[in-house]
């Protein structure tokens, strides 16, 4: 496939994405406001399926605001029972964590990255889980700061972006903290091969030019003692 087609299929597959980003927003059971004051966008949801983005200078970056009464008595595990079928379809990991670092949720692609269950993660420290240090896992990181961690690289054994979110109640307490971690292990194997083959490729180019020159000089030293070295051989 060529360069062309590359970017038409990743074109194509954004394009899904986001249509699927419009569905879920759509069946959303509540009302809310959201503004992104780095993008000046806001996004306002009615209780029905319509919602509205409009772009607008100057606003400042707020949490979710105006939320429906029936949201602020629904239980936040109802809330996550409800979202669970919807994000076992995104390719990427997704895990909330409640306030003492328990995971409450996770889609089935952090099931398959973490080669477990969904019994096997949900219910567990988030620690437990990964079995590495505090201060190198970003939910936890999150959790303690109080600072959203937006497309940081991994650079251990498993290669990729992370980006968290904070969920607050309408006290400003944080309910969940959520990280999604997109794999990019395929991609850093891919590059590593095309890497290699490039270095084949050039030591294979380094052996084949002194044959050449050995072989040409041979050709033009025959062209011209062909017929005396000849005679040697008679």
């Amino acid at each position: 496939m060529n360069d062309n087609g590359r970017a038409l299929n990743k074109l194509q597959g954004t394009e899904k994405e986001l249509q699927f980003y419009k569905n879920l927003i759509s069946q959303l059971p509540f009302s809310f406001s959201y503004r992104d004051a780095e993008m000046g966008m806001q996004l306002d949801k009615g209780n029905d399926e319509c919602y509205s983005i409009f772009y607008k200078e100057g606003i400042q970056q707020t949490k979710l605001s105006h939320i429906d009464k029936k949201l602020v008595d629904l239980p936040f595990t109802e809330i996550e029972n409800f979202l669970e079928p919807i994000l076992d379809l995104v390719p990427h990991h997704i895990v909330f964590i409640d306030k003492k670092g328990v995971v409450t949720l996770c889609n089935l692609q952090a099931c398959e990255d973490l080669h477990k269950s969904k019994e096997d993660i949900v219910g567990r420290h988030i620690r437990d889980l990964l079995q590495i240090p505090d201060e190198k896992i970003n939910l936890l990181e999150t959790l303690r700061s109080e600072k959203a961690i937006v497309n940081r690289e991994i650079l251990d054994k498993n290669y990729g972006i992370n980006n968290t979110r904070i969920i607050r109640d309408l006290d400003g307490n944080i309910q969940r903290v959520i990280g999604v971690f997109q794999f990019l292990n395929g991609i850093k194997e891919a590059e590593k091969a095309a890497l290699a083959g490039r270095i084949a490729a050039g030591i294979a180019h380094e052996i084949r030019k002194p044959l050449t020159t050995v072989r040409g000089s041979a050709c033009r030293q025959s062209l011209l003692y062909g017929p005396r070295l000849q005679a040697f051989f008679v």
